[in-house]
């Protein structure tokens, strides 16, 4: 119903299911990573659309409540890659590489 919903494109990367199936946390990311903010907020207040399709589909005691988030996933990974890519971090690794090899086992 929202313009910033109906322009983007959003992929749901992940659903989380509480054991006991009464919370849903979806996951999802855009395209571009605009108006991440903006559409995260609209989803969230119009959730009740998304649990009336759920119940409409699912025959269970509860309908989930759902909870939307961003998936960081990728730009955590790509943190941790460059992290890894630092000349300061790969001479560490090295260096405590190399000082496992003179240990005996």
């Amino acid at each position: 119903r929202s313009p910033e919903i109906a322009e983007a494109f959003i992929t749901i990367t992940q659903v989380i299911m509480s054991p006991d199936l009464k919370y849903a946390t979806v996951y999802l990311m855009t395209l571009n990573g605009k108006n991440l903010g903006v559409i995260l907020e609209q989803l969230n207040a119009e959730k009740w659309v998304f649990k009336k399709l759920v119940a409409a589909k699912l025959k269970l005691r509860f309908t989930p409540d759902i909870n939307f988030r961003v998936d960081d996933t990728f730009e955590e990974a790509d943190r941790i890659n460059k992290l890894m890519n630092d000349p300061k971090v790969k001479a560490d690794i090295e260096k405590a590489s190399d000082e496992d090899e003179g240990e005996l086992v």
